[in-house]
């Protein structure tokens, strides 16, 4: 009878000391590791750092001629919505010339401004984007700088990016940007096929 009265009154105070003992913090993720719950509850995160690099075409109309080469960029963004979204980039292209026509090196740096439209909330993500920005084109042959040009461009593009994991995507962009004003760049075209790196804070 004295230990059924002991052990009652051990559970007893057992009880109502718990409380004491619980935490008030809520479990890191969701118990049952459920993505879409936890997709919708981690916290929003508005901006977005993408380095790019791949291949560049450039397309000069004075003379008709191609050149290839390599394009990279550096872009910086701010989500409105999850549809909508502004950026900044800092780009820069280089391409060589024809040998055969002794053509040199062509090299461009550049700043412009786009507005995307993402078209789901997914694990993949398409996009489109258009901007505007400028453009500075520099053709050096040898030692001599043939000439440098300034010109705006209208940067129209479509891309798509995966989600690695919440707030990592890779993914891939093509943009043409055909450029105005300017002796040697008017009316030239400038061609980006990129593979893209983007996280979110």
């Amino acid at each position: 009878m004295r230990a059924f009265i002991l052990t009652s009154a051990l559970l007893g105070l057992l009880l109502c000391a718990a409380p004491l003992f619980a935490s008030d913090e809520k479990p890191a993720y969701p118990q049952n590791e459920d993505v879409e719950f936890y997709t919708q509850t981690e916290k929003p995160r508005p901006f977005t750092v993408s380095p790019a690099a791949g291949y560049g075409l450039l397309y000069k109309s004075d003379d008709k001629s191609e050149h290839h080469g390599f394009y990279s960029r550096i872009m910086f963004g701010y989500s409105i919505t999850p549809q909508w979204s502004i950026h900044a980039s800092f780009n820069f292209g280089g391409y060589d010339g024809d040998v055969a026509r002794y053509e040199g090196f062509f090299s461009q740096v550049g700043l412009s401004a786009q507005a995307r439209y993402t078209f789901l909330d997914d694990w993949i993500r398409p996009y489109v984007q258009l901007g505007l920005g400028w453009v500075r084109t520099e053709h050096d042959l040898e030692t001599e700088t043939m000439f440098v040009e300034h010109s705006l461009a209208l940067e129209p593009g479509v891309g798509l990016i995966f989600r690695l994991v919440p707030n990592y995507f890779l993914g891939v962009e093509t943009v043409a940007v055909p450029q105005f004003f300017g002796d040697h760049m008017k009316a030239s075209v400038n061609f980006r096929a990129l593979a893209n790196f983007e996280y979110r804070f």
